[in-house]
This record gives C-alpha cells, structure tokens and sequence, in this order.
C-alpha cells in the first residue's frame, strides 16, 4: 500500500473542491498528494496569517485505486470522456446551459441534457481533443470556462478518471505528486500538527513599592557603601 500525504496551513476534516491555482500548481485544480511526509510538511503552516499553525494529512486513496490517470503529456482521453463532463457541467447549470452556448455559440440551447444538447457536446469534445495539448489541458479548460470544479471532477469519476501523476512536484525518491480531481474519492485516515504549541512563560508581577518601603531600601544602600 502506498502512503499518501496531503499538506495543508488549514484544519479540516473532509477534502473540498478548491478554488482553481490556489496552491499556485500548474496541474490545475484538485487536491494535490506526495508521498513524502516532508514534503507534505513543507506545504503545511505556509499561508499567509497561518504561521501558527500546520498540518499534515494521511491519505486514504483506495477508491481511485481502479481508476484511470489522465496523461500530463498526451491526449488519452476519449470523446465520451469529454461528453460526461460536459453532461456533468450542463446537469448543474439549471438555469441555462451557458457551457455549452458558450462553445457552440448558439444562444437557443434549452436547459438540461437533451438529444440536441448531446449532439453539441460531441461536437465540442470532438473539438477539445482535437485543439489540446495533453489530457489536462482538456479538463483545465473544461474547468475553466464553466467554474464548476464539483461538476467536472464528478464527471471525471463518473468516467472511471481519479487522477494524475504531476511531475512537477517530485520527491527526494523521485516520486511524483498526484493530483486528484474529485474530493469525494478521498479520506482522511490520521491528522498531524506540524507545529507545537508554545509554552506560555510565567510573568512575575514585582509589586509596588510605598514610601515607607522605598525609604527602608534606601537606608539599606547607605549602610552597604559604608561597610
């Protein structure tokens, strides 16, 4: 079994989507994982307002274990690939389907996933695959234009996708990080502080002196120097 590591200057006990870049990776959005705990580490307690505190998650990562890894560096997508998550995206979008009137152009589009809908989703997934660089160009894009990070990473579970590897975050051991697209196919198995709490030091409260007191130190001084 392979131990996974999530750092992080927040307490939590669940994963959530974040907001996408927010941890400054060029992988996108999801939850990044290393199998270093020091590296883990080195991301915990980093925020800003947040040097206090730290810590670092180990991961539980068995539901993506049968999973499909999207490729950083080529398309290994399908269309259907593509056609779930924008199934997923327009599901969502309630009130109009605007991710998929934004890519078709075609303003008329009625709400839900529908036989037309469907044939336009083709059409732009076929499109996607076909003007992108590599699998996560694909669903960064998708992301991107529809802000429906929940949506897309449900679509991408729906797809049997978990995860990639991010070889721009390598271990010492030259292990990749993973990113994980879909919050709800994590767990949190133990939490650690990385930070100890600071001993709060004692302060003595010397009292005041009265006028009596001070003249009696006083006489004490004189009788020194003279001795």
């Amino acid at each position: 079994m392979t131990n996974w590591y999530h750092g992080s200057s927040t307490d939590f006990d669940s994963f959530q989507h974040q907001q996408y870049d927010t941890n400054g990776h060029s992988q996108g959005f999801g939850i990044y994982l290393t199998q270093s705990k020091e590296v883990a580490r080195s991301y915990a307690g980093t925020g800003k307002g947040h040097e206090s505190q730290g810590f670092v998650y180990h991961v539980d990562t068995s539901k993506i274990n049968d999973m499909r890894q999207l490729d950083p560096e080529q398309i290994t997508m399908t269309q259907e690939d593509v056609v779930q998550i924008l199934k997923s995206i327009t599901e969502v979008q309630d009130e109009y389907p605007y991710t998929l009137v934004d890519y078709s152009g075609n303003p008329d589009l009625e709400v839900g996933w529908n036989e037309e809908n469907e044939e336009i989703a083709q059409e732009i997934a076929f499109n996607l695959l076909e003007d992108e660089a590599n699998d996560l160009d694909v669903i960064n894009e998708l992301r991107n234009s529809s802000d429906e990070s929940e949506a897309v990473g449900r679509g991408l579970s729906q797809a049997m996708i978990g995860s990639a590897p991010d070889w721009t975050q390598v271990d010492s051991e030259g292990h990749p990080a993973l990113v994980v697209f879909d919050p709800n196919n994590l767990s949190i198995i133990e939490k650690e502080s990385v930070h100890e709490p600071q001993p709060v030091q004692e302060q003595t409260i010397q009292p005041e002196l009265t006028a009596d007191d001070a003249e009696y130190l006083s006489t004490l001084s004189e009788i020194e120097l003279h001795q």
